[in-house]
C-alpha cells in the first residue's frame, strides 16, 4: 500500500491540487483564486492528477473527479486494497494491484482485467507498465525480456494484440499518447540503460531503433508527439521520434534538443512533459521546470490543425533547423510535397530535394503516394500500394532501387516479370563493388533455371501481356 505524503502537490494545466490533511485535498485554479476542499471519507494512501481527471485512492474505494464539476465524484469500492500503482490515459486509467491490473472509465464503470500469454501470480513492475487511449504495453512477470501489447477497443474484450522480445531485460517502457494506434511508438530502456524507440503497427512491430545511451527515465508528452529522456549528462528531448522509420538515422539525432542535466542534481525523475515545459523532480523531492521547448508547441499545434501556411511560415521566421527538419518529416509523412521540398531544401538536403523533384514529375497519383512512403522509408506501404493497383513492374523497381534484391527476385519470379532485368541489375551492381555472388537465393535460381528457361518465362510474360491487350 501506499505511504501516506502530507502537503504532496499535483499539477495539472492551471489546476494545482495539495493534500493537506491526511482525507482533505485542496484544489486550486490559478489565475482566478477559486478554490475547492474535497474531503474523503477515508485517508488518501495515493493520488493522480492529468487529463483534466484528480483520481484518489483510499484503503478501500476509488474517488474520481472531474475539474468541470468537484463536487459529485465518481466513487466505486476496489477489489484489493494491495494498490502498487495507477495509470491516466485520455479516456481511462488502470489500477494495478500487485499481479493483476483493472482498467477503468472516468465514470468509475470497469472496462476489464486483461490478461496476457504466460500470466503468472508474480508481481507486476510498474516502472514497466504503460498505458494510453488505445493500447496497454506490460512487462512478462517471468521473462524480463518479454513485452506484451495489449489493444484497448471500444466496447470489446482487451486482448493481446502481439508481443516483443527485446535482446536484453526492460528496465521501462512509455507508450506515446498522440495520435491513432498505427501512430503508436514505444519507448523502452534496457538493464544496459539504452534508450530504444519501437513503432508499433497494427500488423506487428515496425522499426526498431536505439536512439540514446546511458538513459536513466524517460516521459512522453501529454499534448504534443515528444519524447523526453534523462540521460547520464543530458536532458534530452526529440521533437520529431516518428521519424525513427526513416532509413537515413541522422534525421532522427537533428531534431533532438539537449540541455545540461547539473542542476537536477542526483538520481532526477521526469514527472511530466506538456506545454513545452519538461517538470522534473530532482533528487531532495524540489521540482524544477525546464521552458527550453516553447517555440515547437505553436509549431505542433499548427500542424495537428492542418494549419501548414503557418506553420511554414514559422519555420521561416524562427530559421532553426531543428524546426526545419521537423517540418520536412512531418510534410513527407503527411504527402505534402511543396512542403517538404522547402523544408529539405532549408536543411541543405539537396538529394531529397532532388528526389522530390522526380515524384513530381511522374505520370500517376498511385506511383506518387509510393513513392513518397518511400520516401519517408516505409518500403511495405510503398509496395503495396503498387501492387495493389497491379503495378507489378514497378513495385520491382522500388525494391532495386534500394537494393532489397530478394524481394525483387521473389516479386519477379511470382509474377514471371523483369526476371532478366533484375538479375542484370545484380550483376552490374555486384561488379561495381567488385564482389562474386554470395546471395544464396541467387545461387540456387541460377542453379535451377537455364538461360533457355529464362527467355521462355519472359516469352510468356510478353504473350500474357499481348492476350491481356487484346
Amino acid at each position: 500500500m501506499f505511504k501516506f505524503y502530507n502537503n504532496r502537490r499535483l499539477e495539472w494545466d492551471n489546476y494545482e491540487a495539495t493534500l493537506i490533511r491526511r482525507k482533505v485535498i485542496e484544489v486550486k485554479e490559478i489565475g482566478n483564486e477559486i478554490r475547492e476542499i474535497l474531503e474523503i471519507s477515508d485517508r488518501v494512501v495515493h493520488l493522480e492528477f492529468s487529463f483534466n481527471h484528480l483520481v484518489v485512492i483510499t484503503p478501500a474505494q476509488c474517488h474520481v473527479y472531474n475539474v468541470t464539476n468537484w463536487n459529485t465524484p465518481a466513487i466505486f469500492n476496489l477489489k484489493s486494497s494491495n494498490i502498487s500503482a495507477v495509470l491516466l490515459a485520455e479516456k481511462h486509467f488502470l489500477i494495478v494491484e500487485w499481479n493483476t491490473v483493472s482498467l477503468y472509465s472516468y465514470q468509475g464503470r470497469l472496462l476489464g482485467s486483461p490478461r496476457w500469454k504466460g500470466f503468472s501470480t508474480e508481481p507486476l513492475y510498474p516502472p514497466c507498465i504503460s498505458l494510453c487511449s488505445d493500447t496497454l504495453a506490460i512487462r512478462n512477470q517471468s521473462n524480463e525480456k518479454l513485452l506484451h501489447i495489449l489493444e484497448i477497443p471500444y466496447n470489446k474484450p482487451i486482448v493481446e494484440s502481439q508481443s516483443y522480445s527485446h535482446l536484453h531485460n526492460i528496465i521501462q517502457v512509455a507508450l506515446n499518447y498522440i495520435g491513432n494506434i498505427k501512430e503508436r511508438q514505444l519507448a523502452l530502456i534496457d538493464v544496459n540503460k539504452d534508450l530504444f524507440l519501437v513503432a508499433i503497427k497494427t500488423t506487428g512491430f515496425g522499426r526498431i531503433c536505439k536512439i540514446a545511451s546511458m538513459a536513466q527515465n524517460i516521459a512522453w508528452a501529454t499534448d504534443a508527439n515528444v519524447l523526453a529522456a534523462m540521460l547520464d549528462a543530458n536532458l534530452s528531448v526529440w521533437l520529431c521520434p516518428n521519424c525513427v522509420h526513416y532509413s537515413d538515422r541522422k534525421v532522427i539525432r537533428r531534431t533532438r534538443i539537449d540541455k545540461e542535466s547539473s542542476e537536477f542534481g542526483k538520481q532526477p525523475n521526469i514527472v511530466r512533459v506538456r506545454n513545452g515545459m519538461v517538470m522534473v523532480r530532482r533528487g531532495d523531492g524540489a521540482i524544477v521546470a525546464s521552458s527550453f521547448y516553447n517555440l515547437f508547441t505553436t509549431f505542433y499545434e499548427h500542424i495537428s490543425n492542418k494549419r501548414l501556411k503557418e506553420a511554414l511560415s514559422l519555420c521561416r521566421v524562427a530559421q532553426n533547423e531543428i524546426l526545419w527538419t521537423c517540418m520536412a518529416v512531418l510534410a513527407t509523412d503527411n504527402r505534402e510535397l511543396h512542403a517538404a521540398e522547402e523544408a529539405y531544401a532549408a536543411i541543405s538536403r539537396f538529394d531529397k530535394v532532388d528526389y522530390i523533384k522526380y515524384i513530381k514529375n511522374l505520370p500517376s497519383a498511385i506511383q506518387r503516394n509510393a513513392e513518397m512512403a518511400l520516401l519517408a522509408g516505409d518500403l511495405t506501404t510503398a509496395e503495396g500500394i503498387l501492387l495493389q493497383s497491379g503495378l507489378i513492374k514497378e513495385a520491382i523497381h522500388i525494391n532495386i532501387q534500394i537494393y532489397n534484391w530478394n524481394r525483387a527476385l521473389e516479386l519477379a519470379i511470382k509474377h514471371k516479370q523483369q526476371l532478366e532485368e533484375v538479375l542484370n541489375k545484380r550483376a552490374q551492381y555486384l561488379q561495381t563493388i567488385d564482389k562474386s555472388e554470395t546471395n544464396h537465393n541467387f545461387l540456387s535460381f541460377m542453379a535451377n533455371v537455364s538461360l533457355s528457361q529464362l527467355n521462355q518465362m519472359n516469352d510468356e510474360t510478353k504473350i500474357n501481356i499481348k492476350s491481356n491487350t487484346k
